[in-house]
């Protein structure tokens, strides 16, 4: 074996990990969860998410205010059907939710809609 061959090797391998990515983000977004208002499934796709941001103060002299993002458990999710908003924290699903949500796919990647909601803590 040389080098050229495990250059081609490489290549091959990280476009066969590229489409097992991407046909997993399709499976993942097609993951159903009912509605904690009116009890309808609806795949992840298809849900709104809602992230909470919030102004941080500022700790010094030299500035150190900046745009704080809530973990996802605090974030929110809107169902398609009923258009009910539900804190993740507190939906029957959350265990599912998070498990989607990994070191792989951001919510932007698989929910339908993401929305930025600034919030005044």
């Amino acid at each position: 074996m040389n080098l050229a061959t495990l250059k081609r090797d490489i290549e091959r391998l990280d476009k066969q990990h590229k489409e097992a990515m991407r046909r997993k983000k399709e499976l993942l977004k097609q993951r159903a969860i009912a509605c904690s208002g009116c009890g309808k499934k609806s795949r992840i796709s298809s849900w709104s998410f809602i992230q909470v941001t919030w102004a941080a103060p500022v700790f010094s002299c030299n500035g150190g205010g900046h745009l704080a993002y809530a973990v996802t458990e605090d974030c929110s999710i809107r169902c398609p059907k009923c258009g009910k908003e539900s804190d993740i924290f507190h939906h029957p699903a959350k265990e599912k939710i998070l498990a989607l949500l990994t070191e792989d796919f951001t919510a932007e990647d698989l929910f339908g809609k993401y929305e930025v909601r600034h919030s005044s803590y």
